[in-house]
């Protein structure tokens, strides 16, 4: 019985994984057809010692070799190389080591070629879908969060949607992919529901994300994970935060109003580090990324913005301050109040109970700010201690601001929040 191409592929991936004691190739995704210009493999050899080596993207055949042929052409190179060592290979690079052309990415069109020739429809096709679903989506967040939904969202699950194995696997390479509520803009998304009878607001809601958090992408590392920042439910997000749920927890402002925005920052700073090595797939989500910057910029326009994008935030402990009026009181914000209270609520000090007692006052006084910093920062801080008076003043402090849908996440977190997984689908 004869491989099925998943198989021979599979097959071509693994001729470019070699291990010697010094070093080792690797090849950690299956080669591309890329239409018009062969199959290319991404692989990397690197030095056992220091982790580091060249990597390059090198071109079997031609647009007429077929996978059989790929993989013939893969042994053949492999076995020059085993020939001469792959210690050896460091010294001479891939290209010369292999015997194989490397892709030139600065040759004019290839990037077009790596996208493939129907990238266009691909990317109409996709924002139609979502754009068609949008209005559903938007309804199952105000039902389910009571928060309203940003269009920049259409873009994202579009971009996402419209990706081709090369540009994929460039998304995959900075470490990113869809999460949270971007599951609804799947096939069949909306009509899944939570196991065993959980909250879906508690899906992709690590132990210390805040409320006002909402996760719509993963991160590479550590936890990271990106989403929409709510300050208010009766406006639209703020900005784009992350947080590292796996390191210190906190959340920081990503300073852009849209994950394409976001993206494109990012992916323009690891072209622009000379420490990266080029990668094709890179070069590739960079120009679908580039196609979706109009359409984002309509669906922004499309939107009323926040009031409160880019207000000055109180600083406290986790990061990302809540946003405030002056007549909400005073939220004891600046940087030396936040160092002097984490140095107490470590220590447990007494002064913690006097701060609570004063916030408590202040709220019951119509001045939630300061409650409302010390709720958040105790639920960043995560201690049994101070668990349930964290609760009370947070959710006291939104009850007070008229963020009655904060206080309803903030009452469901903590009910739950020592699930075993973030992944309640």
């Amino acid at each position: 019985m004869g491989q099925s191409d998943d198989e021979q592929l599979e097959a071509l991936r693994e001729a470019f994984n070699l291990e010697a004691e010094d070093c080792k190739l690797a090849c950690w995704d299956p080669p591309c057809k890329v239409e018009g210009l062969g199959w290319v493999a991404t692989m990397s050899l690197i030095d056992a010692e220091t982790y580091r080596g060249p990597s390059a993207d090198l071109v079997l055949g031609d647009a007429d070799t077929t996978l059989e042929e790929a993989l013939e052409i893969a042994l053949e190179a492999v076995g020059r190389l085993v020939s001469i060592g792959l210690q050896k290979g460091l010294e001479f690079g891939l290209e010369i080591a292999l015997d194989l052309p490397a892709l030139d990415h600065d040759q004019p069109g290839i990037v077009d070629m790596l996208c493939g020739p129907d990238a266009e429809q691909r990317r109409s096709t996709a924002l139609r879908i979502c754009t068609e679903r949008f209005d559903a989506v938007a309804a199952k967040l105000r039902d389910v969060f009571g928060l309203i939904a940003p269009r920049h969202l259409i873009g994202w699950a579009a971009l996402v949607r419209s990706l081709n194995s090369f540009e994929r696997r460039g998304l995959t390479y900075i470490g990113r992919r869809t999460g949270g509520i971007m599951m609804w803009f799947e096939d069949g998304g909306l009509e899944r529901t939570p196991a065993d009878g959980l909250d879906p607001r508690l899906d992709c809601r690590f132990r210390c994300d805040p409320p006002e958090f909402v996760t719509i992408a993963w991160g590479e590392s550590d936890g990271l994970h990106y989403g929409l920042w709510y300050d208010d439910p009766s406006q639209p997000p703020s900005t784009i935060v992350a947080n590292y749920a796996r390191d210190s927890a906190e959340t920081w402002d990503q300073r852009q109003p849209s994950m394409i925005l976001l993206l494109r920052k990012q992916i323009d700073e690891m072209i622009r580090n000379a420490n990266e090595p080029k990668q094709a797939n890179l070069s590739a989500l960079a120009a679908a990324v580039e196609a979706f910057l109009q359409p984002d910029a309509r669906l922004r326009e499309a939107d009323p913005k926040s009031i409160w994008a880019g207000v000055r935030r109180p600083q406290i402990l986790g990061d990302m301050g809540p946003a405030l009026r002056p007549s909400d009181g005073d939220p004891r914000g600046r940087h030396v109040d936040s160092r002097q209270r984490a140095a107490a609520y470590q220590a447990r000090g007494f002064e913690v109970q006097g701060w609570i007692k004063r916030a408590r006052a202040e709220l019951e006084a119509g001045k939630p700010a300061f409650a409302l910093v010390l709720g958040r920062e105790l639920h960043w801080f995560d201690a049994d201690d101070y668990r349930e008076v964290g609760l009370e003043l947070l959710v006291g402090a939104y009850r007070a601001l008229g963020r009655d849908a904060l206080a309803e996440i903030a009452l469901v977190h903590h009910a739950n929040r020592s699930l075993g997984s973030v992944g309640v689908y």
